[in-house]
């Protein structure tokens, strides 16, 4: 199996949308994506927005990569 990290970006910003208790995973996935340039255009604001709303949704993980993020 290839990796598409355009179609995975796809694919977590699909379950992002849902109403779903894993939505804080996809959040915080869709966050590293924006953060790291997979698949999507490098965007600091739009993965710690990511990484906010999956953390407010009691995403440990993304709590430490938003403090990551945060301090550079």
């Amino acid at each position: 199996m290839t990796q598409d990290r355009n179609v995975a970006a796809a694919w977590f910003k699909y379950a992002s949308q849902c109403d779903l208790d894993s939505s804080s995973a996809a959040f915080n996935n869709l966050g590293i994506c924006y953060e790291d340039g997979l698949g999507l255009e490098t965007d600091a604001t739009a993965a710690m927005d990511c990484y906010q709303r999956a953390s407010d949704m009691g995403h440990v993980g993304a709590l430490v990569n938003l403090g990551y993020l945060q301090l550079g």
